[in-house]
């Protein structure tokens, strides 16, 4: 008689091992959302700098790309942790726009 069909929920043997603590044992592993976020509110603040450059919308957008910038390197540091390009280009682009945006009002105020 044949062997019994393996069990769904057992391992497959045969399955290559993970080379990323804490990821998926398929494919690549996932950037954490804050990174990804970070890196969405920067390329809107530079966005926004390009079409509304006289106000602080780019400012309001950048702040918290700074910020949540910064908790993406965090969670990108701890063990099997990724995305800490995204986080950082977030970082950049938000410090960018906002010290911009920021010159950019300040001289149309006083002007």
């Amino acid at each position: 008689s044949p062997p019994p069909p393996p069990d769904a929920s057992s391992p497959n043997p045969y399955a290559a091992p993970s080379a990323f603590p804490g990821t998926r044992k398929y494919g690549a592993p996932t950037p954490n959302g804050t990174a990804v976020a970070a890196f969405c509110l920067g390329l809107g603040s530079v966005g926004s700098l390009l079409c509304c450059c006289f106000t602080p919308i780019p400012a309001f957008l950048g702040i918290p790309a700074v910020i949540t910038g910064t908790f993406g390197m965090i969670a990108s540091r701890k063990p099997g942790g990724v995305g800490g390009g995204f986080a950082l280009a977030g970082m950049v682009l938000g410090i960018l726009a906002t010290v911009i945006s920021a010159t950019l009002f300040l001289m149309a105020m006083f002007s």
